[in-house]
């Protein structure tokens, strides 16, 4: 079974994936069920707090939403920098679709 198992109450855990992508943790209170609780495992963990999507727009053009995050990319003002497709690819594609450098990562970007 993966049950996770806290040993600190209230301490900070790290959940990573993507490569890159770290959500911090917190555990507050565990116990059993009881008679009043929903008996639907699909419903647990209970979820507090969410934090407000945010939407990054893409550096370049300041419109679209960011699909792509480029880290270590030579053309870009900034590290990381967020794409839209739009500006994405005619940066780091020829137009026969060849990449015009590979010296940097790239992830696609999934909003906060």
């Amino acid at each position: 079974e993966n049950l996770i198992q806290p040993k600190n109450f209230g301490a900070p855990y790290l959940y990573c994936h993507q490569g890159n992508c770290e959500h911090i943790i917190l555990f507050t209170d565990v116990r059993l069920l009881n008679a009043h609780d929903a008996k639907n495992f699909n419903h647990y963990p209970l979820a507090l707090f969410q934090h407000k999507i945010r939407r990054r727009k893409c550096r370049i053009c300041d419109i679209y939403p960011a699909k792509w995050v480029t880290y270590g990319d030579k053309l870009s003002p900034e590290n990381p920098c967020y794409f839209c497709d739009h500006c994405y690819r005619p940066l780091h594609y020829s137009s026969e679709g060849r990449l015009l450098y590979s010296d940097f990562q790239v992830f696609q970007y999934y909003h906060e």
